[in-house]
């Protein structure tokens, strides 16, 4: 009788509108490109900045004084730096993008768990910008794959060490973790020592714990409760 109960009464008299999220950028399967990759910035959006004429006019005028006159080109010279760091930012993503695609090629064909490690420092090295450049640009952004719509920080994650020394992101062992759970026999689920155990013979090192740190992740419950009569 409890488990059926209503934990937030409110709930039933709220209703949340789905919010959808426009991805900034979409990477897409096209044959003939780049590993059969083809990457297109969503630009349709955003509406196109210009400097208003008249205010370069008034600067030309001969009556003009000279507090105003100083006014106007400090402001129109914000205005034209506010532009190119928009341009700078979009040029920055692109690039970021590009070296994602580089990074990841098998995961937009078959999916997270073909993620490699990948680490914002990696991505900064070969762009030549600060670590904390490549953060702000992708913070709040979202890419379009044939996995699905996710944000940029998915595509970085640590390094779990495997047998071969080759290494695993993080969110591959995550899914390969999901996927156990997801063929297991509901009468006999998996518990995470076991888990670990058949991840070990794949060659990745890992342990029960972290096993269990993954699961949790998932929100996904241990196998005494998993259990079905």
């Amino acid at each position: 009788m409890i488990s059926r109960l209503e934990p937030k009464p409110g709930r039933s008299f709220y209703a949340e509108e789905p919010i959808a999220v426009t991805p900034d950028v979409t990477v897409s399967i096209k044959e003939g490109t780049t590993r059969g990759l083809e990457i297109r910035m969503n630009e349709e959006f955003i509406p196109r900045l210009k400097l208003n004429q008249e205010y370069r006019q008034m600067l030309r005028g001969r009556d003009l004084d000279e507090k105003t006159a100083r006014f106007l080109k400090e402001k129109l010279a914000g205005g034209i730096d506010f532009i190119k760091a928009l341009e700078l930012r979009k040029n920055t993503l692109q690039g970021i993008t590009e070296e994602i695609v580089k990074a990841q090629p098998l995961f937009f064909t078959r999916g997270f768990s073909y993620l490699r490690p990948l680490r914002l420092k990696d991505i900064a090295k070969r762009l030549e910008l600060h670590e904390s450049t490549i953060s702000r640009a992708i913070h709040g952004k979202y890419m379009s794959t044939p996995q699905g719509t996710i944000p940029f920080k998915s595509f970085f994650s640590q390094k779990i060490e495997t047998r071969d020394g080759v290494g695993e992101s993080q969110t591959s062992i995550v899914e390969k973790v999901k996927a156990l759970i997801e063929r297991e026999d509901p009468k006999k689920p998996l518990s995470d020592q076991a888990i670990a155990k058949i991840l070990t013979q794949d060659g990745i090192q890992i342990a029960r714990r972290t096993v269990a740190k993954y699961r949790e992740m998932l929100k996904i419950l241990p196998s005494h409760l998993r259990r079905t009569p």
